[in-house]
């Protein structure tokens, strides 16, 4: 059943055009996802993009993805390591009750929403549940300065190489990524 729906899933978003963000296949394996997320216009990340994994497990839809970022990201919502703090990813009921079971993940979700709630997190971050506190507190109380560091973020994502030109310091991370599953 996975299967079949996750290429069914990944035919559907390569076919459709969306100035939002980009996918393919890691190692041409339908269950490990390469997403590229552009940043949204008036947002902190305008004119930045970000890679990404979404993993799925033999049991989707009815276990949830796992989504990290490869890219470091100054952001209330990501985890140091790369991973998201959404509720759409995670699955049954809250324990503390924070979250109800609408907003957890359920089959009727699918890459795309799974995307689209991760780029609305650039354009309104949850602070009431921050993986990252300080991002938070400065998003919160000098947006001018959470700006400023989110820029200092993104002009470090770019390395030299030997030819003297600039590529995105996540390939270097991507190579090592995908020689680990090798």
């Amino acid at each position: 059943m996975a299967l079949r729906r996750l290429q069914k899933d990944y035919r559907r978003l390569t076919q459709e055009e969306t100035e939002f963000y980009s996918v393919h296949l890691i190692d041409d394996n339908m269950f490990k996802w390469g997403v590229t997320l552009f940043g949204p216009s008036g947002t902190p990340y305008e004119n930045c993009y970000y890679s990404a994994v979404l993993e799925f497990t033999k049991e989707y839809p009815n276990k949830p993805p796992k989504f990290y970022f490869v890219d470091n990201i100054f952001h209330p919502n990501v985890y140091k390591d790369g991973k998201v703090c959404i509720s759409i990813l995670n699955e049954g009921e809250d324990e503390f009750g924070y979250e109800s079971k609408q907003e957890r993940w359920n089959v009727l979700h699918t890459p795309h929403s799974i995307i689209m709630s991760i780029i609305t997190l650039f354009t309104g971050p949850n602070l009431d549940s921050p993986a990252n506190v300080d991002a938070a507190v400065m998003y919160r109380d000098n947006i001018k300065l959470y700006r400023r560091k989110v820029q200092e973020y993104n002009d470090k994502k770019f390395i030299k190489t030997d030819t003297n030109t600039s590529r995105p310091r996540s390939y270097a991370i991507w190579d090592k990524a995908t020689q680990k599953d090798s």
